[in-house]
Parts: structure tokens; sequence; C-alpha cells
């Protein structure tokens, strides 16, 4: 990706990323690939994944051994991805920090 942008003369004012491992490997590969090493940047990690560990910790107990339903599991997820997106405390707040 770093050539193709050098290629086609595309060069930033400033770069963003988040904090998680991933992007700044990503970060640096297309950086150093694009020929943006007097780029600034700037991290924020508002950008990061939610932690998916974080949340399959914090799955409601069902009754019994039962495993959850697809029905039950979505909906779980849809209500830990509301809150981690809304910023509240809950099953997504905890970002990944790889």
């Amino acid at each position: 990706m770093g050539q193709a942008l050098r290629q086609r003369g595309i060069r930033p004012t400033l770069v963003a990323s988040g904090t998680a491992r991933s992007h700044l490997e990503s970060l640096e590969a297309v950086g150093e690939a694009a020929g943006w090493d007097d780029v600034p940047g700037v991290l924020d990690g508002g950008w990061d994944e939610f932690d998916h560990d974080a949340l399959l910790q914090r799955l409601p107990a069902l009754a019994g051994d039962s495993e959850p339903t697809p029905a039950q599991l979505q909906g779980w997820f849809e209500d830990a991805a509301e809150q981690w997106t809304s910023g509240s405390e809950g099953p997504g707040s905890r970002f990944a920090r790889s």
C-alpha cells in the first residue's frame, strides 16, 4: 500500500493511528514504503478495536450448562458493541492492547 501511495504522489500532512500493535505495525510499514518518515503522526486509542477476550469473559451466564443460541449470542454481542461505541462502561469498554 505504501508503494502505491508513493507512486501516486500521495503525501499527507498528518497521519493518525490507533495504539493497537496491528495499527502501529501497519503505520510503520505503510509509512516506510511511502517515504513518510518526516510526516507527523498522532496516536489515538479511540481507533483501537475492542478486546474480544474481555467481551467473552463477561458473557452472561446461562441457566445450566447450555450453549447460547445464535440469536442470544448475537443479541449479547450487539449490546456489548453498542456499549463500546457509546463509550459507556461495559463489556466493550476495554480496548485491545497487544
